[in-house]
């Protein structure tokens, strides 16, 4: 089992007005830091890999670009949607600020990716499929609520862990494998691959980050996105490969359900399209593989445009 255990760390800051007794005027607070460091695991069976930010060969990877939201509740007050940039290193770890201290009995909860325009209420938190996809795709995930046992604000040691933030990926993910046993299409480039649904497989929704319970998979559910396809572009077009074994891997994430429809593969020069007449169902954090031999009788070449010139 490949695992990784991200960290991070809390900043708090507490605030003091001081009063002149000349002025009464307020000066600028000074605020006090509080470290607290977590790490990140993962919510399903040890042996599945479920936290995920970028789609991977291991389907574990995070990036410094990464942010992770946080809300923290608590005794001495609240601090929603903050955010932690992620920092890779011997170990990954992510750095947030809130006002507050933690305490024990205060709730922290935790989404990815960050959204700063997101609601101050974790119980609305905004999150989205793509539609558009890349090589990189953004896994949204929310954690397990965690509920702090203890007063952190001495645990400031990097290598200390105040506890454990464990993550569980909401949507599914479908691996095409593409390649051709038809030599005449091996030189051809794959630029994208296309899924094209019978309902809603993408989109915007909202979720209720307070409700979350690993043992009750109904509390895992998304519903309100509207999006009927998705489109993964790759950076850079691919030759296509000849054999199953040696297909070029494309990963769409797509809301976990039941679909009919059909998927569109594009080279430089032709569109392929294949059916899906029988539905197939997509499970929460599972990858469903499905292999796309590019062959003649799904193919659609491209037509070449032509510039008409005028002496007008």
């Amino acid at each position: 089992m490949k695992k990784i255990m991200n960290i991070f760390v809390l900043v708090a800051a507490a605030a003091m007005a001081l009063a002149s007794c000349q002025t009464q005027e307020l000066e600028d607070p000074t605020p006090k830091e509080y470290e607290y460091i977590f790490e990140i695991g993962n919510a399903d069976e040890e042996d599945t890999p479920e936290t995920s930010a970028t789609l991977g060969d291991t389907c574990v990877e995070w990036e410094e670009v990464d942010q992770i939201g946080v809300y923290t509740d608590g005794q001495n007050g609240v601090s929603y949607n903050r955010y932690g940039n992620v920092t890779l290193g011997s170990t990954v770890t992510f750095t947030i600020s809130s006002y507050y201290a933690l305490v024990a009995g205060d709730m922290v909860h935790c989404y990815y990716p960050y959204v700063k325009t997101n609601s101050q209420d974790p119980k609305t938190v905004e999150l989205s499929i793509p539609t558009s996809q890349t090589e990189k795709n953004q896994m949204p995930m929310v954690s397990l609520p965690y509920a702090v046992t203890e007063a952190l604000d001495e645990k400031t040691d990097s290598d200390k862990s105040s506890g454990e933030i464990k993550f569980a990926n909401l949507g599914s993910v479908i691996e095409f494998h593409v390649y051709s046993t038809t030599a005449a299409y091996q030189s051809e480039k794959i630029t994208s691959v296309t899924f094209n649904a019978d309902q809603a497989i993408a989109g915007d929704f909202e979720f209720d980050l307070t409700a979350v319970n690993y043992s009750n998979e109904e509390t895992l559910e998304i519903s309100g996105y509207t999006e009927k396809s998705v489109v993964a572009t790759l950076a850079t077009p691919v030759a296509v490969p000849a054999t199953r074994e040696t297909a070029k891997v494309v990963k769409i994430v797509v809301a976990p359900g039941s679909y009919t429809g059909n998927v569109v593969v594009a080279t430089d020069k032709a569109i392929y399209t294949y059916p899906i007449t029988s539905a197939k169902n997509f499970q929460r954090s599972v990858v469903m593989p499905l292999g796309l031999n590019l062959r003649e009788n799904v193919r659609e070449a491209l037509v070449a445009s032509t510039a008409t010139l005028s002496s007008e």
